[in-house]
């Protein structure tokens, strides 16, 4: 009876464990964080940020030698850099999808190609799978769009504009 207790205490136990890992590990780096002496919490120096152009598109050729999350994680970075360079950056609190919809609403970027990026950016970032190479197609879409446009060429859509 004994073992038998022990063994399901150590499969509950790694069970919790494996849910609650994200939450620990942010909870431990919480715990090393410096702070001034009005209270603030200091911060390091952000890491100098990539250019667009700097991204290579994993579609231009065919995939070869990319595999599913690293399409993803690559392709919403290039995102994120494309946003940056046309004076969109994101938030500090701003969900991807949020992000997302908010650049795709501003530049008319092709409809389902930004929401289809960010979703499958949440569904690799939190581990709830990887997308089929089918499902890559819009982040296909989203490059071509991404790289055929100009900073002189996207006109930002604003309230103003559109007002009568």
């Amino acid at each position: 009876m004994r073992p038998l207790l022990i063994a399901a205490l150590s499969i509950f136990l790694l069970i919790f464990a494996a849910m609650n890992l994200r939450r620990f590990f942010a909870w431990w780096g919480s715990l090393s964080q410096v702070e001034d002496g009005n209270g603030q919490e200091k911060t390091e120096a952000a890491p100098p940020t990539r250019s667009f152009a700097s991204y290579v598109d994993p579609f231009a050729s065919n995939l070869h030698g990319w595999n599913e999350k690293k399409v993803v994680t690559h392709s919403f970075e290039a995102f994120e850099a494309w946003g940056r360079e046309h004076d969109a950056a994101r938030q500090v609190d701003e969900t991807a999808e949020s992000y997302a919809e908010r650049l795709a609403r501003r530049f008319q970027m092709p409809v389902g190609t930004a929401d289809a990026l960010a979703t499958q950016y949440n569904r690799v970032l939190f581990g709830k799978g990887l997308p089929a190479r089918s499902e890559l197609a819009p982040l296909a879409n989203l490059w071509r769009w991404m790289q055929g446009t100009k900073s002189a060429e996207v006109v930002p859509i604003t309230a103003s504009r559109n007002a009568p």
